[in-house]
């Protein structure tokens, strides 16, 4: 499981976007980066994302960097896929939606199969981190608040 320490995930940025330059090359390359475990990396980014220290500004650089690496990771792989069902089915690509479109990629119905899908390691950190910083009612991201409301509803059942 990943830390939250900001200056440890923070090296993953450009592993991510080696990886997925590495994926433009072709299929075979695409789907190597997808087999050796890429999407269920980003999975952990997304649950520890929440946790990552933004009292500075430098490290909100560093977090939107993050974010756009693990995105840019996703829409590569989805482009340049013969059969992008293996992207389009992971619970990451449902769970994390695109903070900068007005709409998500998924409907937020689909978190709750999302959740039974991945690794129960995952989900509990999940509940951890939005216990610990009190996602559901911060004021600074709504889809965020949305996301962790939903999440918390999911887990007690």
């Amino acid at each position: 499981m990943l830390s939250s320490s900001c200056h440890e995930v923070m090296v993953l940025t450009p592993v991510l976007e080696f990886m997925a330059q590495v994926a433009t090359h072709s299929d075979l390359t695409s789907q190597t980066v997808l087999e050796a475990g890429i999407l269920d990396m980003l999975l952990r980014v997304y649950v520890i994302f929440p946790a990552l220290s933004s009292s500075l500004r430098e490290d909100e650089l560093h977090k939107e960097a993050l974010l756009d690496a693990c995105q840019l990771t996703v829409i590569v792989l989805r482009q340049s896929l013969e059969d992008p069902a293996a992207v389009y089915n992971h619970p990451v690509c449902i769970l994390w939606t695109d903070r900068k479109s007005k709409r998500p990629d998924h409907p937020l119905q689909n978190r709750p199969d999302a959740w039974r899908q991945a690794p129960r390691r995952c989900a509990l950190r999940r509940l951890e981190s939005i216990y610990a910083r009190s996602l559901w009612k911060s004021d600074y991201d709504a889809i965020g608040n949305i996301e962790a409301c939903i999440d918390i509803v999911e887990f007690t059942k």
